[in-house]
């Protein structure tokens, strides 16, 4: 149950110093008469989130079965690189969802449920125990012990302690006691040989009491208060100082109800309702007895890696209502075939439990966890960015998509995300939803992904429609922000008075413009695509982007309305020399007067054929008759004949090159001799 806390800097600074000794120390074994022992794993308050906890295969006489997590293929479309940086994450519980839910305890407490109701729900198949109440435990204070970012980073010494009334400073392993000036104000511990130098600070000044060959403890005081730096904190029970290997640790030895009076209010607020703190003092009592370890020189830490614990003056102290809950539970555990469960808590389940992999862990819905987290932190929102991702995963390149792949089928959105597809320009990756969660700081990996680009509709610009001999050239860009990576489809419908002409093309040349003004996706997003006009006339043309999906409907990019003239010309002559009829005439489409126009000269009599030409000789008359249209509208077409014999040739022209009316712009005969 370690969790990632909203406070930055617990989990974080402390990971270094101490989660190795967690993960080996941490051992399973003995029944519950009051030192039992089993695998143990830290649990969440409200607003943290909880993750981690032991494997199944660790945790000794606790009926371990194969987890029963079932996978639900999501169905869901693969989300791709979002314009923004960003994808959009909604998101309910807070922590692993395994056992307990405190906010489920609220809901349910709220609801009139009683503590054991609650409890039998959260920890099914488990028994009422009460353990003696003269059980204690030892508290590894990490606090300021050496962790990045403490107040006594890099310091591998054992504690400071504040001299008062009474105080008893003893050599553990002679069994002495140190004398300690009326002066002092405060002893130290610092490492040395396979012990300490013991030293009291004096009129500010540290002066030596003594050595010690192994630990030292500190008694007759209570509570007690360490200085940690320019801050104090103040524990109940006794304080020794205990080497290992070449450093030092805190330990603070307490008896087991009294060190529930710094939990509980720590891990859950102490104004919400009597029986769910008596649920939660039920919790964390059991969690730590199934942590109570001879074997070891501590059985629990004090930070979100076991239960938050600070003594009684940390965070407000010690609370009333909370120690009423404790009492009113006192000695009150829960238990599978004689041992302390692994009783894994968190701030949420989100709705639904997961399983654990024990019989007393079980994936269940969760209507009290729904109810307690109504307007709460549990319902979450965040951002997941590219960069993470990128950082995170640099072997895929540049990442284009996201896909959730599977869910556990339980609960809102699916289910908990299991499996998520990442697609890069260098390769894809499958993670887990848990992988996807430690990259983003979720709270849990119960979460819906959006791109906040899905759903919108193509974007782009028509630049210009220009008139050409046999259409239009339309240029302009589009893309669409779904898919940014992927090509846009064009749609361009042409209408006559009488039918509509349709035509498709990608946007796939390069404009480098639109590059630089979206860098996500890419420069090849560009269109220059001739269209085809195939009647006279009155011609409205349209360009419509058409959208990749999700369905969020086509933009229109413009239209354009054209008046298409018919070509208009003349066959002047066709004189045989040999068997080579020579064709002159003119021809000029009034509309596009400036643009040549293709021609062909067809013949038929004693043999057929089709000879291609382009009105683009020089003819000053025309130039003259249609100002502006310039003078290169003129005909001169050699074609040749394969056999003597009676013809016609005739001058034809159209103004495109497909699927239109022949304009004839005059016909002759000719005799080849």
């Amino acid at each position: 149950m370690t969790r990632t806390s909203r406070s930055p800097g617990i989990r974080g600074t402390l990971r270094a110093t101490f989660g190795l000794l967690l993960a080996v120390a941490l051992v399973t074994g003995g029944p519950v008469v009051g030192t039992a022992t089993a695998a143990g794993a830290p649990p969440a308050d409200p607003g943290t989130s909880a993750d981690g906890g032991p494997a199944p295969d660790q945790l000794a006489g606790e009926g371990v079965r194969t987890m029963r997590t079932s996978v639900v293929p999501s169905g869901e479309a693969a989300l791709n690189r979002p314009t923004g940086g960003y994808f959009e994450i909604s998101g309910q519980g807070s922590g692993h969802g395994r056992g307990m839910s405190q906010y489920g305890a609220k809901g349910g407490a709220t609801a009139g449920r009683t503590a054991e109701e609650m409890l039998d729900f959260y920890y099914p198949k488990t028994t009422r125990t009460v353990v003696p109440a003269s059980t204690t435990l030892r508290v590894w204070i990490s606090y300021g012990q050496g962790a990045a970012g403490s107040p006594r980073q890099g310091v591998e010494d054992g504690p400071e302690v504040e001299v008062a009334t009474g105080l008893v400073v003893t050599n553990v392993a002679t069994g002495k006691a140190f004398t300690v000036p009326a002066a002092a104000t405060v002893v130290r511990t610092l490492s040395a040989g396979t012990g300490f130098n013991v030293q009291a600070k004096v009129n500010g000044a540290w002066k030596a009491l003594g050595t010690t060959t192994g630990d030292v403890r500190f008694t007759g005081v209570t509570p007690q208060t360490l200085v940690f730096g320019s801050e104090t904190r103040s524990y109940r029970g006794s304080i020794s100082a205990v080497r290992v290997g070449s450093g030092a640790m805190t330990v603070n030895t307490v008896a087991l109800e009294d060190y529930l009076k710094s939990v509980v209010p720590r891990e859950m607020p102490s104004y919400w309702p009597a029986e769910a703190l008596r649920t939660q003092a039920v919790a964390a009592r059991t969690y730590a007895m199934a942590n109570l370890s001879p074997s070891r020189t501590w059985d629990i830490c004090d930070t979100t890696y076991c239960q938050v614990y600070g003594g009684t003056s940390y965070a407000g102290g010690e609370v009333a209502a909370t120690n009423a809950a404790i009492a009113s539970t006192k000695g009150e555990i829960r238990t599978y075939s004689g041992y302390p469960i692994n009783a894994q808590f968190g701030a949420s389940s989100g709705g639904y439990t997961v399983d654990g992999g024990v019989e007393y862990l079980q994936a269940r819905n969760d209507p009290w966890d729904r109810a307690g987290i109504a307007g709460s932190g549990a319902v979450w929102t965040t951002r997941l960015s590219v960069k993470t991702i990128e950082s995170a995963y640099p072997s895929i390149g540049a990442f284009r998509s996201m896909t959730v792949q599977s869910r556990d089928g339980r609960g809102a959105f699916g289910g908990r995300v299991l499996d998520v597809l990442l697609t890069g320009s260098a390769g894809s990756v499958v993670v887990t939803g848990n992988n996807i969660r430690q990259i983003g700081g979720f709270e849990s990996n119960l979460f819906s992904v959006k791109n906040p680009d899905a759903g919108r509709k193509p974007v782009g610009h028509l630049d210009s429609m220009t008139r050409t001999a046999n259409g239009v050239t339309i240029r302009g860009w589009a893309l669409d922000a779904d898919a940014p990576l992927d090509t846009v489809s064009l749609l361009v419908s042409v209408k006559w008075s009488d039918r509509t002409s349709n035509y498709k093309f990608k946007a796939n040349s390069t404009r480098t413009d639109v590059g630089r003004a979206y860098p996500a996706y890419g420069d090849q997003h560009g269109f220059v695509s001739p269209v085809p006009f195939s009647h006279s006339g009155p011609a409205t043309v349209c360009v419509t982007a058409l959208d990749l999906g999700p369905a969020a409907g086509n933009t229109a990019l413009g239209c354009q309305t054209f008046t298409v003239a018919k070509p208009i010309g003349k066959l002047d002559s066709a004189k045989a020399v040999d068997r080579t009829v020579t064709v002159r005439g003119w021809a000029l489409l009034q509309d596009v007067k400036t643009v040549p126009l293709n021609v062909v000269v067809e013949y038929s009599g004693a043999a057929s054929g089709v000879v291609k030409g382009v009105a683009s000789h020089t003819r000053e008359d025309i130039g003259r008759v249609y100002p502006g249209a310039g003078v290169h509208h003129g005909v001169i077409i050699a074609a040749p004949v394969p056999v003597p014999g009676k013809y016609t040739f005739c001058l034809i022209t159209n103004q495109v090159s497909v699927g239109t009316a022949r304009i004839n712009l005059g016909c002759q005969a000719v005799v080849v001799g």
